[in-house]
């Protein structure tokens, strides 16, 4: 009897023994699962980290050389793209890091891990399309032919697009002659890389008869190529910054002295050490033959508090930002003295106009007429065919910011 109850104290005892070591081993595989799944978590995370440092890389490589992300796009053969794999990428068997251009004009930036996409966020430009070949704070003297080869919205209407070749805050002042002022097709790759289209209708203007801005509010005349925008400030568009920071922009740029006699060659010396030139005071390019010389690289130009003229057919591969805000009573007679470009101005003009042209002076990568207070005049036969990419990637070191929202900042 004394047997029988040992064996079944041991059996039950067995029993609860094996209990408890499936309860504990249950335990410790729960743990040890949690355990498995915390560092999966961790290491997806890490990966994710991984992968948002490498956009940040990405988008500072941007922002601090001003390249344009158009040389980063997947399997550039761009120098800038092998140099910035290098810098941002720890491992690029496994990982890849590129710029892809979407549908509205805009760049993502794209980290992609093992072939997968891991993470992407989208950049925009400061100042891109859309603004207009020809900017003017001030009122905008047109004589003769001008034909302007426009920009681009990134809007369709009925699957054309919205092109843009004027954006003015006062008036245009036309004085027909030859071919009139017309607006034809964009140029390919001209308001960006891989563009290739056609406008509606409505924004291409073609305009055979002398007429005022003021004086055709139906539209009729100057179409929708033609924005009147009386609020319009190129400046922060243009530089990446705001104009309250006029010093910091300047700083940034070679900075030289303007001259009535000899701009161009002032100009195209400045030209060889940097692609962003700041002249200061009047400057008279005359023929303008030394910009002509040039490498076509991008570049940006900068006339600031003088006027500027200029008698012959130039292309210039770059963009031009004029800057000049004196006082509304100024008299600019004395400015145009001692000018080659003054003897082609009419003298009724003299007092008035800051910005001159006779001939045709073309900044490929857009005119920016910061003259709220003084008048451009155009007397000349133009043929202004708009390419982004001669300005470069932009204004400033600022010219591409985040999209709103891209990281969580809505």
């Amino acid at each position: 009897m004394n047997s029988q109850r040992g064996a079944v104290s041991i059996m039950v005892t067995s029993i609860l023994l094996s209990a408890m070591l499936l309860l504990v081993l249950g335990s410790y595989r729960a743990t040890f699962h949690q355990i498995k799944v915390g560092q999966n978590e961790l290491k997806s995370r890490s990966h994710h980290w991984q992968a948002e440092g490498a956009i940040e890389c990405l988008f500072t490589y941007i922002q601090t050389m001003t390249e344009d992300p158009a040389n980063l796009i997947q399997g550039s053969s761009h120098a800038a793209f092998s140099a910035m794999q290098n810098i941002c990428l720890s491992d690029s068997s496994r990982q890849s890091l590129f710029t892809e251009l979407d549908v509205l004009n805009n760049y993502r930036l794209v980290y992609r891990l093992d072939g997968a996409e891991l993470v992407s966020k989208t950049i925009v430009q400061v100042g891109g399309t859309g603004k207009g070949v020809i900017q003017s704070r001030g009122p905008l003297i047109l004589s003769g032919s001008l034909e302007i080869w426009p920009d681009v919205t990134g809007k369709k209407i009925d699957g054309k697009d919205e092109c843009v070749a004027i954006r003015y805050a006062q008036e245009i002042d036309y004085t027909y002659s030859g071919s009139g002022l017309t607006t034809v097709d964009p140029l390919n790759d001209g308001p960006y890389a891989g563009y290739s289209g056609v406008c509606h209708e409505s924004t291409k203007t073609a305009l055979t008869v002398s007429k005022n801005s003021a004086s055709d509010p139906s539209k009729v005349h100057f179409k929708n190529d033609m924005i009147k925008d009386s609020s319009m400030d190129p400046f922060q568009a243009f530089f990446g910054l705001p104009r309250s920071r006029l010093n910091d922009v300047r700083s940034s740029y070679k900075v030289i002295s303007g001259s009535k006699s000899n701009c161009d060659q002032l100009i195209a010396n400045a030209f060889s050490s940097s692609n962003k030139v700041w002249v200061q005071g009047d400057c008279d390019l005359g023929s303008g033959h030394a910009l002509t010389l040039l490498p076509k690289t991008p570049r940006k130009l900068v006339i600031e508090n003088g006027v500027f003229g200029i008698y012959s057919s130039v292309v210039f591969y770059g963009a031009m930002y004029h800057l000049y805000q004196p006082p509304s009573t100024v008299d600019l007679t004395t400015n145009w003295s001692g000018t080659a470009s003054g003897l082609y101005l009419p003298a009724s003009y003299k007092s008035s106009v800051s910005h001159f042209q006779a001939g045709s002076f073309v900044s490929t990568g857009g005119l920016i007429l910061d003259l709220p207070n003084t008048a451009t005049y155009f007397l000349n036969s133009m043929v202004f065919k708009y390419d982004r990419s001669a300005s470069g990637s932009g204004g400033g070191s600022s010219s591409y910011v985040w999209q709103k929202g891209s990281w969580s900042d809505l």
